[in-house]
């Protein structure tokens, strides 16, 4: 990441404009308990690309007009990888049965932003079945944001 501090900056303005807490955005966007803290104290200069932009969907900004660095840095490897067509439709389709089956009410824009994030994990870790893990990672999201009835 090119400055930290920038960014560092942007975020704790952006908290104290929509008055969040750290720990609330945290657990908004499906986080650890001190993923974004680390971050904004300095413990880390080098957040996870994921924590970066589940950080930048909750507080609504576009994480690449505050650094155009990151293009390029988080993670390299993602943008050099074809476009997988068959991964994003499994991804969509997993989400959408697991949000039929639960009778779960979630705005368009975070199903989209749920998918999106998945996507992005499944790339950095090279996950070829996305199904085998996607509960357990859903669960973990869809559980810090209550979204059940």
């Amino acid at each position: 990441m090119s400055n930290p501090e920038f960014l560092r900056d942007i975020i704790k303005k952006k908290l104290e404009e929509k008055s969040l807490s750290i720990s609330k955005v945290e657990k908004i966007a499906g986080l650890g308990p001190t993923s974004l803290r680390n971050f904004l104290v300095g413990k880390t200069n080098n957040p996870k690309f994921e924590t970066l932009v589940a950080v930048a969907n909750t507080l609504k900004m576009d994480l690449f007009k505050l650094d155009n660095n990151l293009v390029d840095e988080f993670p390299a490897q993602i943008y050099q990888i074809p476009w997988d067509k068959k991964l994003f439709t499994e991804i969509a389709d997993t989400l959408n049965n697991f949000i039929i089956s639960q009778k779960i009410k979630m705005p368009s824009l975070e199903a989209i932003t749920l998918i999106q994030e998945f996507y992005y994990h499944c790339l950095s870790e090279q996950i070829k079945n996305p199904r085998e893990s996607f509960s357990n990672w859903i669960l973990k999201k869809l559980l810090k944001k209550n979204y059940k009835n």
